[in-house]
């Protein structure tokens, strides 16, 4: 319960500044302007880039200010990506942006994303840089920050075999129903009561990420990462951000920020490492305890079977492979899992819906497990639409040719920052229909099975795709389908006639509803 304690301590602190926790989507939770800024500056290699005036063949924007070009724009508003909607009706599902002294391509459509990632996979499979993500991936040891290289294939590569490995069979289910267990007694301990939903969320998901990652020898571990994940972490990567990664002089004039980036990097590092030492020394490969120990055994694989070339599986780059299942996957999903229970809330006919289904296929006395899938159609449908409402990466995770590029008729020069528009393509109404309403139905065919759609992709696609996608996806179905079984939220009552579906104005980075408690009930 101490960790369970901490989750809703953090949340309690966090509400009055941040909310909670975001993807990794990772690069995705990072701020518009600060990723289209930051990287004009922060490496001399890519000034060869630059042009002050538009290149031929490269597409038209709006019309831009001297010296700003079009930061105005964007600087105007808490919510870019809407901006970058609308250009898209006035300039074309393809078009530039010109920040500070870089162009940049924009893609608004569900054809345009998927031709650039997927038949021009690696030519867009870069990624831009940022002071505060170089620090606190240590220099870009992870997976994914980095830029694309053939040793970021390989070190994406062992760990997308690492993760299958651990997560495969009943395990992750195993860990997710203790977890879910642990919170059963924090929600029946305030039953009647309000508590904070992004309490309720942390608890659930970020307890399973944490215990996937570290085991469950060290509670410390836990408790601390609790606190400090939906805090301090989350304030660095998807908060308001701050001119250190705007604007590169600042790197030498902003001291404040410049201390809080590195304290927090070396606290939520140092961690890590720790654990990661404390895993090699009690090492055991006939009893592997979490996804640490899953990487240990496939460094030792690696080395036994020769690999020549292991610089980019080396115990730091180890410890920020974990690092990415945290950042990327606890603070992606909490946040789509946040709008979830807000819409939900909001709609409580869809409450009865899910706890109709887990009644008639699993009953209430068990918890719903992985072999009931094929059953509650309805719940995966519901985890879906959470992730297509949330959008919590609404311009995706900016993306950069690693080459000159032949795309549409354009001429992309190799160092072009692309960034791509899933906010357009999850509300497009040619793409969704209601795309403003939380209607999980709308991935159900007539048949009652899955009902997939080229314009859904919260996950990202090609090279880039999220390795946790399948994991991200199991552990909301697991958490959905369990929490609807057992109790009914609501409103408190004083705030009936206020909307939950607000955007939070302290993150700036993601998508995330303003914090707001709920009201427990226990169904039966």
């Amino acid at each position: 319960m101490v960790i369970v304690t901490a989750a809703a301590t953090a949340a309690m602190a966090g509400a009055t500044v941040l909310s909670g926790t975001t993807l990794a989507l990772v690069f995705s939770t990072i701020c518009l302007i600060a990723v289209v800024i930051s990287m004009t500056h922060q490496h001399p290699h890519h000034r060869h880039h630059h042009h002050h005036r538009r290149l031929p063949n490269f597409p038209g924007g709006p019309h831009r200010v001297p010296l700003l070009g079009n930061i105005p724009i964007l600087a105007s508003t808490d919510t870019p990506y809407v901006t970058c909607t609308e250009l898209a009706k006035k300039h074309g599902e393809i078009y530039s942006l010109k920040l500070g002294d870089e162009w940049f391509l924009v893609l608004n459509s569900t054809e345009t994303i998927r031709e650039a990632f997927l038949d021009f996979s690696e030519e867009f499979a870069g990624r831009p840089s940022l002071y505060s993500t170089e620090t606190l991936t240590d220099n870009y040891k992870d997976i994914s920050f980095s830029d694309y290289s053939p040793e970021w294939v390989h070190h994406r590569k062992f760990f997308s075999s690492s993760l299958r490995s651990f997560t495969g069979g009943n395990r992750l289910e195993a860990i997710a129903h203790e977890r879910l267990g642990e919170l059963e007694k924090y929600l029946d301990a305030r039953i009647g009561q309000e508590v904070y939903a992004t309490a309720v969320i942390d608890i659930a998901i970020l307890g399973i990420l944490t215990h996937i990652s570290f085991g469950y020898e060290n509670d410390d571990i836990h408790e601390q990462m609790m606190r400090l994940i939906p805090g301090d972490v989350a304030m660095l990567v998807i908060g308001k951000r701050m001119a250190v990664d705007v604007f590169a002089f600042m790197k030498h004039v902003s001291r404040k920020e410049k201390k809080f980036i590195k304290a927090v990097s070396a606290q939520f590092n140092g961690l890590i490492n720790a654990e990661v030492q404390r895993h090699k020394e009690t090492f055991d490969p006939m009893n592997i305890r979490d996804m640490i120990d899953e990487l240990i055994k496939s460094q030792k694989e690696a080395k036994d079977s020769g690999e020549s070339d292991l610089d980019f599986f080396s115990d730091s780059h180890m410890a920020q492979t974990i690092a990415n299942v945290l950042v990327g996957g606890g603070i992606g999903t909490s946040h789509s899992s946040y709008w979830a229970m807000a819409c939900m809330v909001e709609n409580p006919h869809l409450q009865e819906k899910v706890a109709d289904v887990v009644e008639g296929a699993v009953g209430h006395h068990r918890m719903p497990s992985l072999s009931d899938r094929s059953a509650l159609k309805y719940v995966e449908a519901v985890a879906m639409e959470a992730l297509r409402f949330a959008s919590a990466a609404p311009i995706g995770v900016p993306r950069k040719a690693t080459c000159d590029v032949n795309f549409r008729g354009y001429k992309i020069p190799v160092g072009t920052p692309v960034l791509y528009n899933m906010y357009a393509v999850h509300f497009d109404e040619k793409n969704f229909e209601e795309p403003y309403k939380f209607k999980p139905e709308r991935f159900i065919k007539e048949d009652g099975n899955i009902k997939h759609s080229q314009s859904f992709m919260p996950f990202g696609i090609g090279h880039r795709q999220c390795l946790g996608k399948t994991q991200g996806e199991t552990i909301m179905y697991l958490v959905y389908a369990w929490l609807f079984q057992r109790y009914i939220f609501t409103k408190v009552p004083e705030n009936e006639h206020q909307s939950l579906l607000v955007q939070n104005p302290e993150i700036q980075a993601a998508r995330s509803p303003k914090p707001f408690k709920v009201i427990v009930h226990k169904r039966y």
